[in-house]
């Protein structure tokens, strides 16, 4: 994910889940797809040099393992100030452990009553 629209898309009408390290935001986007957006904001750190590692090591994990993450997401990782001190390790774990807890997207209930 590249674009502003479609990262306030998963911030305003997405779920979160928070760790210690990293903010993990989540919608469905009815596709079978899945689509990784990362933000580390100067507040994580002011070097740039510290917010692209960071950025690097986001995108390796998911890279690496994508299949830890259900199809059809738009995935957002946000990182929080104490990620600057994690290492790699650390991050993956957390960041699988947040993926685990993805809660389903709950199917279009047709029983229910059209009004």
């Amino acid at each position: 994910m590249k674009k502003t629209k479609e990262f306030e898309q998963v911030f305003r009408r997405g779920r979160k889940l928070i760790g210690k390290f990293v903010a993990l935001h989540y919608i469905y986007n009815g596709e079978d797809l899945r689509r990784l957006g990362v933000t580390v904001s100067k507040r994580v750190d002011k070097k740039a040099v510290t917010r692209n590692r960071l950025k690097r090591s986001f995108r390796e994990i998911f890279r690496r393992d994508k299949d830890s993450f259900p199809s059809g997401l738009d995935i957002v990782l946000r990182a929080l100030p104490k990620s600057v001190d994690a290492d790699y390790g650390e991050l993956r774990y957390e960041i699988l452990s947040l993926a685990e807890n993805i809660k389903p997207e709950k199917p279009a209930d047709s029983s229910a009553p059209v009004i």
